[in-house]
């Protein structure tokens, strides 16, 4: 004759009367928990090769051609923080101009004839930091290295890596 399962009441007193599954979730929200302090840890010890990446479509309207510049708000790193001033580095992707001809996906039929290509880029140009001295913001001045018409766009995009405090 085999023998029959635990009742309800037999179960419930089991595991110091909390039960199976109350047991099982207990264990579970504890490694959880675990799981939690350990990763808020890691975050706020400082890591090397930390990186903040961002990009922005520059357009250079009548004034910003004329001047050759544009300055951007505070870029805000999120939660991150670096310890010491992060490298900057920073390039630009080309983008079709208003009125010139279509170009196909494989830019094939580019032609720098009738194509205005001018780079752009950027330069720091000042620094935010928080009551720590650690730097959580930048200033960009945004650029196009020639000449540009009103209405030329460009996007700049820019990398800061450096130490830093994922969860400042």
């Amino acid at each position: 004759m085999p023998a029959r399962l635990p009742t309800t009441t037999q179960m419930k007193g089991a595991f110091g009367g909390k039960g199976v599954v109350g047991e099982t979730t207990t264990v579970f929200q504890q490694l959880r928990e675990e799981e939690q302090r350990g990763r808020e840890m890691r975050d706020a010890q400082v890591q090397d090769n930390c990186s903040f990446q961002w990009s922005q479509t520059a357009t250079f309207d009548e004034e910003a051609a004329e001047s050759g510049v544009i300055v951007t708000d505070w870029i805000e790193f999120a939660t991150l923080r670096f310890i010491t001033k992060p490298v900057f580095l920073t390039g630009s992707e080309w983008m079709p101009q208003e009125g010139e001809p279509s170009v196909n996906a494989e830019r094939s039929n580019l032609d720098p004839t009738s194509h205005l290509i001018v780079p752009g880029g950027a330069e720091v140009v000042g620094w935010k930091t928080d009551e720590r001295g650690y730097y959580k913001a930048a200033k960009l001045v945004l650029f196009a290295y020639g000449s540009v018409p009103s209405g030329y766009k460009v996007t700049v995009s820019g990398l800061w890596v450096g130490p830093a405090i994922r969860k400042a």
